[in-house]
């Protein structure tokens, strides 16, 4: 059984109004290339706020599912929680696509990083459970109600990962 990491924003990615696209270098001071890659750029406003967006979950997978959050920080994040969800629906070919999300489930980290650091936040899915085959759409926020870190976060990749048969 091997473990793959896929990522999954599509060209469909549709983020909410407090959340967007800039490069690294107009949030952080980078000095280097990494100052030139795009990042989507997510604060805690006080509610959730995050993106919509779809994937193909792959006809190989099996197991317990992840969602990996890679990002880079902008504010030092000692003594604080990031939290991150995901809420969906998995559906297939003629099934009602008009229907409720799932309950979220949350991912944290309250491990101490510096400002400009990557993290990762992984998010087991308990709630949101993808079918192989299915088309999954969710919605990724920053969670408020877990959250304490002030500063952005600059999403540079969103991941499922997941065991094969």
């Amino acid at each position: 059984m091997a473990t793959h990491t896929i990522p999954i924003i599509s060209q469909n990615m549709l983020p909410q109004s407090g959340a967007f696209f800039d490069r690294i270098g107009n949030q952080i001071t980078a000095a280097n290339e990494i100052g030139n890659q795009l990042a989507l750029v997510l604060n805690d406003p006080g509610t959730d706020e995050g993106f919509y967006d779809s994937f193909r979950v792959p006809d190989n997978y099996v197991g317990t599912p992840k969602i990996l959050m890679v990002g880079v920080l902008d504010g030092a994040m000692t003594t604080v929680t990031l939290g991150i969800g995901i809420k969906g629906l998995p559906l297939v070919d003629n099934e009602v696509a008009d229907a409720a999300y799932s309950t979220e489930d949350i991912g944290n980290i309250t491990a101490d990083h510096a400002d400009e650091d990557l993290v990762t936040v992984s998010i087991t899915l308990s709630n949101l459970v993808p079918v192989a085959g299915d088309e999954l759409f969710y919605y990724f926020f920053i969670d408020s109600n877990v959250t304490t870190f002030t500063g952005n976060v600059l999403v540079t990749g969103v991941y499922f990962q997941y065991a094969d048969a």
